[in-house]
């Protein structure tokens, strides 16, 4: 060597000397080593020829220190040879890549959410221990009811295996600046004050109303952090900004810190008012830690215990009621849990038919190379480096299908989560390292088990019988034939099975579009109508609404309009006991009631199928006019054929039967509730829900009809506006955007069968190429 010629690192020259055996063998792959190194190093430079280098000692260096074990340097041989056979075939190589991505693409997507919303643990300090307690009334058939804000102390008393019980309700509220200016319709949690203590939250911001705030009745909030930087741009001063909530003033002391997920459909959080803890309305949602040395069974029966006995001694307020314990997580993902493992499992069968589908394609280009098999076998070959060297190729196709499979889920995950209803926990699910780890050793495994096959076929391939044909005959072998007959059928089983999964789901979805909701949606606009000062029940408020409403019904293109307490989408009312005279019952029942003008019917298009509606003044003090719907009468008046004229006393009103009208029921899962109508010119509320039937194509705007209603009060504010339609569109978007995924599932098992057929006919017609030939040269 003389003193010009670059020399290979010293580090790995004495590495290489040290694995090398130190007799004439040893020196020769030195020597070539080194006059490779500097061939390389004149070609390419110094850093490429020491990086080759390096590599050759680490492969030449284990082969040595490991002998009969692959080498690197076979490895890398086995990829180089991959590589140019995969490059010869496009059209097989794209078949197997673009049949992995599609699979593998459709499982990263699906796997994303999953993992976002079912397996990662709630962002929680022991989130474990988090637990929802709900009431439930069986003979109903409600499981999942609301507490009474008494509850929260009760359960807190005499619940020893619950600690740390908590509560809030949610209501829409009007956020104002402190000069009543910038609206914004905002959701409000009315919060019991250890509210954050339980979840263990600590504020991003300021601090957290505590029992001293409670106590002292103290007018502050606390914001969330997505409140905080929409409205006040992350400005360290919002604290001490003083704001209004319809018509009551509070000062901001804290903002909550990002990403809360849960609860996470509050705008802004304060005290429960004392005034709001006498409330007898069951809308608290109550949650609680369990304690270290409890179960979830024992503090379930526990709490059952203390259900039974305060339905003994209050029947009025909690008779027929139980409780029970759901932990928090569980709850979170309760609507989504089975939508969600279905997409899995449907993921998994296209994941198998991909496999089966490779394994296949593989088999078929195994039985096409049994010639060229045979001559590398004969020049030396064993068995173990064809076995190698196909199942370095299956990896390789594995690899490439991954790594274009992963592009592919994230642009179907950005599909998926575009057309997708509201998840709980949506704003975490991302493609991040630990879905593509998964997805890695998913792409590895598959590679494996589609590879495993045909890499034994290959390597069971007798060179004698394959040369002395010299490449042109092929023998069929029956189980090789079976067992690709066999994964075809079980892929069209498979398909066949999501197939039928999507037929039923569009049968599912039909019922839920063509469900009789009892009213007419096309051209139906609702609007919140909630006073910052309501009117004086009586003549001012019968006044304040009937004004509105003829300033509303001038306006051109609308047909009628009518009043409601409560929003029609909604199985929401007041709350009542109901006592029908000459009808004694066992035990008092409840039913919802509603508030209505005596346009309302026609405008929500809810026809009468009994008797009229409200007509005049609606009846007398005492002997109101009311209306009833069809569930009304089957629980309360199942076997009376006349119901006009039946009299009936509510909590709220008085009076006798004047008609009946069919069933409000929103969704095929909620059964109509018994309601009773009570007219407004009797019992006007202090808000409601204003109802506006368009003509066709009317040019009318919600922007224009809240002119009107402001025209008639200035202070009113343009909050909620709801399409019914629209609305009645988005109340199953859920059932919509399961079946479109699992008949894309579908349509993708079906065309991947049909791709595995195409191997098993391609594997047929190679072999039995001779036989094709010799008919046809003998016509």
């Amino acid at each position: 060597m003389s003193a010009a010629s670059p020399r290979p690192p010293r580090l790995a020259a004495r590495l290489i000397r040290a694995l090398l055996p130190a007799d004439e063998h040893g020196r020769a792959i030195l020597g070539d080593l080194h006059e490779e190194f500097r061939d390389v190093a004149r070609a390419r430079g110094r850093l490429i020829a020491s990086l080759w280098y390096h590599s050759q000692v680490l492969a030449v260096g284990f082969g040595y220190a490991r002998p009969g074990a692959a080498t690197l340097s076979d490895t890398l041989q086995d990829l180089r040879h991959s590589f140019r056979s995969l490059r010869k075939n496009p059209g097989f190589t794209l078949s197997v890549v673009g049949t992995l991505a599609l699979g593998i693409g459709a499982g990263t997507a699906i796997f994303t959410v999953v993992d976002a919303v079912l397996l990662r643990p709630l962002p929680f300090e022991d989130p474990e221990q988090l637990v929802r307690v709900w009431a439930s009334d069986e003979e109903e058939g409600r499981s999942y009811l609301d507490m009474l804000y008494s509850d929260v102390e009760v359960i807190a008393e005499r619940v020893e295996s619950l600690v740390s019980v908590t509560g809030f309700s949610l209501a829409p509220r009007t956020l104002l600046t402190a000069q009543l200016e910038d609206p914004e319709e905002v959701t409000v949690a009315r919060a019991t004050e250890n509210i954050f203590g339980t979840f263990r939250i600590n504020p991003a911001l300021g601090r957290l109303f505590d029992a001293t705030d409670a106590a002292r009745g103290e007018q502050v909030i606390v914001i969330s952090h997505a409140l905080w930087q929409r409205r006040y741009g992350g400005a360290p001063d919002a604290l001490g900004t003083m704001v209004h909530l319809n018509t009551r003033g509070y000062e901001i002391v804290g903002v909550l810190p990002y990403g809360l997920q849960y609860p996470d459909r509050a705008d802004l959080w304060r005290p429960l008012l004392p005034e709001e803890r006498e409330d007898d309305d069951r809308e608290l949602q109550v949650f609680a830690r369990l304690a270290e040395s409890s179960s979830l069974q024992a503090a379930t029966a526990e709490l059952q215990g203390l259900a039974a006995g305060l339905a003994e001694t209050n029947p009025e307020t909690h008779g027929g009621v139980s409780a029970w314990i759901q932990p928090l997580q569980a709850m979170v993902v309760r609507d989504v849990r089975t939508a969600l493992l279905t997409f899995l499992g449907a993921v998994g069968l296209v994941l198998l038919i991909t496999c089966v589908n490779t394994a296949n394609l593989l088999l078929a280009r195994a039985a096409d190379r049994r010639h060229e098999l045979a001559v590398r076998t004969a020049l030396g070959a064993t068995r173990s480096r064809v076995l190698r060297a196909h199942l370095t190729e299956s990896l390789l196709l594995a690899a490439l299908g991954g790594v274009l499979g992963l592009f592919a889920g994230r642009w179907a995950l950005g599909a998926i989560l575009a057309a997708m209803p509201r998840l709980p926990r949506m704003e975490t699910i991302t493609l991040d390292l630990r879905v593509v780890a998964v997805m890695a050793i998913v792409t590895t495994v598959a590679g494996v088990l589609f590879g495993v096959g045909p890499a034994l076929y290959a390597a069971s391939t007798s060179p004698g019988a394959s040369l002395r044909s010299g490449g042109m005959g092929r023998t069929r072998s029956g189980g090789r034939v079976r067992l690709q007959s066999g994964l075809v059928t079980t892929e069209i089983a498979v398909s066949t099975m999501l197939a039928v999964l999507a037929v039923l789901l569009f049968g599912t979805f039909r019922a839920v579009v063509n469900h009789d909701r009892g009213f007419q949606s096309e051209n139906l606009i609702a609007f919140n109508i909630d006073p910052m000062h309501p009117p004086r029940p009586g003549d001012e408020a019968r006044s304040y609404f009937e004004r509105i409403e003829a300033r509303v019904r001038a306006l051109p293109g609308v047909i009628s309009s009518g009043f409601s307490s409560h929003a029609i989408l909604e199985q929401r009312g007041f709350e009542v006991e109901v006592e029908i005279e000459g009808h004694p019952q066992d035990r008092s029942e409840r039913a919802t009631t509603r508030i209505v003008s005596d346009g309302f019917f026609s405008t929500a298009g809810i026809s009468v199928h009994v008797g009229r509606l409200f007509a005049g003044d609606a009846g007398v003090e005492d002997d109101y006019e009311l209306v009833v719907n069809e569930r009304f009468l089957k629980t309360f008046l199942p076997e009376v054929s006349h119901p006009v004229g039946t009299y009936v006393r509510t909590g709220l009103a008085r009076g006798h039967i004047v008609g009946v009208v069919e069933d409000v029921s929103p969704s095929v899962a909620e059964v109509a509730r018994p309601m009773v109508y009570v007219p407004f010119a009797r019992a006007t509320p202090e808000g409601a829900w204003l109802f506006v039937r368009l003509r066709a194509e009317a040019p009318v705007a919600a922007s224009a009809v809240w002119d009107e209603v402001r025209s008639v009060d200035r202070y009113l504010l343009a909050t909620q506006t709801v399409v019914l339609e629209e609305a009645v569109r988005a109340s199953f978007a859920t059932e919509r955007f399961n079946m479109l995924i699992v008949v894309v599932f579908a349509a993708l098992a079906l065309g991947l069968a049909a791709v595995g057929i195409y191997g098993v006919t391609s594997y047929t017609v190679a072999t039995r190429r001779a036989e094709i030939g010799i008919r046809r040269a003998l016509g």
